[in-house]
């Protein structure tokens, strides 16, 4: 057939059976391929002239072009990774290198396995009676445990921890903190016990050690030197054997009772000077006997005067005497029908003849060693109730 053919033919089945739209006034024209397959388009004036032209690769899709020329001009979609591998240089767009794939963890593939694993449907398909084997589950969990625990530090429990007895960074800290570090521990109140050459058996011997950490470093020893002062030497400048390190300021002094009924006037005033008395600010004697007399001094009284600058004085329940080196510490006491009644004559006391004295407080207290704190004698119990370290 030919092109003329085809069109008178066309004309007459669109006359028929097609009748023209009012906006389909241009003409058709036929176009065949090599099977024979005839398709109609509308004729346009600039499809003509692109069809003959090569500059284009692809040419629009029409009604008249056959399948293999429809998927032919269809451009051809990127997926999204291609179009994540281009990138631009100096010479144009060109394919850029595809990165490695990331690599899950193994902490995270045990725990993607275990997971899979404890599907109902995994279940059924591991072993043949239809539940996964508790073997299997129970080795790769102490797996994934083991690799969990070995990539993280261990951490000690709060109720298991202890106080670490040395400390590595020392040297790397600044002078600064290492100075404040000093002075606080200069701050913790020592019980300090000194004889008293009244007491029967009195020996010149020193019973308090030296604190180890003066001699740590030079900080230390700066701190120590600004601290603490030698103090409670024989009022002889000869005998400086009862000399020792306090600190006036945090110390609390215990001294031995010369009798039962110790007033700590007279003996201390021929021990001691008076600088070294004048600088302690807290003191602990020996409770006041039961059997003194009512018109009989006070010991608060009496120490006030021996010891002016005494704040809080510390009435032990059961002396100290003779030589004792052992580390003490002081614990407040349980409070009786007894030490009420002395804390209302020490009440009564600071109204009157007292009211002037710079000791201000009173508390009873026990003398224990350093490993034996916790004494039936505390006062309720609670570690708040430590009055030295």
């Amino acid at each position: 057939m030919t092109l003329g053919n085809a069109e008178e033919a066309l004309e007459g089945s669109n006359a028929t059976t097609n009748p023209k739209l009012p906006h389909e006034a241009s003409e058709d024209i036929a176009m065949g391929n090599a099977a024979g397959d005839v398709f109609s388009t509308p004729q346009h004036q600039g499809f003509l002239a692109m069809a003959g032209s090569t500059s284009i690769g692809r040419r629009p899709q029409t009604r008249s072009m056959t399948r293999s020329q429809v998927a032919t001009s269809r451009p051809k979609k990127s997926k999204l990774e291609d179009s994540q591998d281009i990138e631009y240089s100096a010479g144009g767009y060109q394919r850029a290198q595809r990165a490695a794939p990331l690599r899950k963890s193994s902490k995270f593939r045990l725990a993607t396995d275990l997971q899979r694993d404890s599907t109902p449907d995994n279940k059924r398909s591991n072993t043949p009676s239809g539940t996964a084997s508790e073997t299997t589950l129970k080795r790769r969990r102490a797996k994934a445990n083991t690799q969990h625990s070995q990539s993280r530090p261990l951490r000690r429990s709060a109720r298991l921890f202890k106080p670490l007895t040395e400390f590595q960074k020392y040297p790397d800290l600044p002078n600064e903190l290492k100075l404040a570090i000093w002075e606080e521990s200069a701050s913790e109140p020592r019980l300090v016990y000194i004889r008293n050459r009244n007491a029967s058996l009195f020996t010149h011997e020193v019973q308090n050690a030296t604190p180890t950490w003066f001699e740590t470093d030079e900080n230390s020893a700066e701190v120590a030197s600004r601290r603490y002062r030698k103090m409670f030497s024989q009022q002889n400048p000869t005998d400086n054997r009862t000399e020792q390190y306090v600190n006036p300021d945090a110390d609390i002094v215990l001294l031995e009772p010369c009798c039962g009924g110790c007033r700590g006037y007279h003996c201390v005033r021929n021990q001691f000077s008076e600088s070294d008395r004048a600088a302690v600010r807290r003191l602990a004697v020996q409770t006041e006997p039961s059997w003194l007399m009512p018109s009989t001094m006070s010991c608060w009284a009496t120490l006030s005067l021996s010891w002016p600058n005494i704040e809080i004085l510390y009435l032990v329940q059961t002396a100290i005497t003779g030589d004792s080196k052992t580390e003490k510490a002081l614990v407040r006491s349980v409070e009786g029908d007894r030490e009420d009644d002395l804390r209302k004559r020490f009440d009564e006391w600071k109204k009157t003849d007292g009211k002037n004295r710079v000791l201000t407080k009173l508390e009873f207290a026990a003398v224990v060693t350093k490993d034996d704190k916790d004494v039936a004698q505390r006062r309720g119990g609670q570690r708040g109730d430590v009055i030295t370290s």
